[in-house]
């Protein structure tokens, strides 16, 4: 069982479940705001290529499926 928040932090935001309380820890360990969110980041942002390959592929994607 989730929170709310913790959903939210998921799934809206790309963050650990527990990020709030991770966060916290990290700021009393002495680590920059900065730092402390960014250790609750998970993966990392798509890359977007623009090779003819990533281009035919957008062809046969259903429109609004696909990013801009």
């Amino acid at each position: 069982m989730v929170t709310e928040r913790q959903a939210e932090l998921l799934l809206g935001e790309g963050r650990h479940s527990d990020a709030d309380r991770i966060e916290r820890e990290l700021l009393a360990q002495g680590m920059s705001p900065v730092q402390a969110r960014r250790a609750t980041v998970l993966g990392r942002p798509i890359e977007h290529s623009k090779s003819p390959k990533t281009e035919k592929a957008k062809e046969r994607t259903p429109p609004g499926w696909a990013s801009t």
